[in-house]
């Protein structure tokens, strides 16, 4: 993530911003969002089917935004929702973080880092639902 800041800086401060470049950097994002998720599947902190679906909506998010913005009045934000990559990633780091700290902790048959994913799973399915909403809305 950190690279992730220092390239857009970079590219601004060399006056070397494309539009290629904003592509790559996107899709690069995509990759490192669903690299960083997997891990957990990886580890065993978290379940599979957990990490598929909260890596499915991470990806729905953007790009509902992205295909969204193109079919959208122009000017038009499809930014609706309660979780955005930034919001997605702490959460992941946070699931970390918890599970590292409360490792013994559960509920039900959940450790932290699975509820806190759940929680992700929820907020992202949330944020898809509502710019589908606000792009049938501003289409119609």
């Amino acid at each position: 993530m950190l690279l992730d800041l220092l390239d857009g800086v970079y590219a601004s401060a060399t006056n070397r911003v494309t539009s290629y470049g904003a592509f790559l950097d996107s899709t690069l994002d995509r990759l490192a969002d669903a690299i960083f998720i997997a891990a957990f599947g990886a580890a065993g902190l978290v379940r599979w089917p957990i990490v598929i679906g909260v890596i499915i909506f991470s990806f729905l998010i953007s790009y509902s935004r992205s295909r969204g913005e193109t079919i959208a009045p122009k000017g038009e934000a499809i930014s609706q929702g309660p979780i955005e990559r930034a919001e997605r990633l702490g959460l992941v780091f946070l699931a970390l973080i918890s599970q590292i700290a409360f490792p013994q902790f559960s509920f039900q048959t959940l450790n932290i880092a699975e509820i806190i994913f759940l929680i992700l799973f929820l907020l992202s399915a949330i944020t898809v639902i509502r710019r589908m909403k606000k792009v049938y809305d501003v289409t119609k």
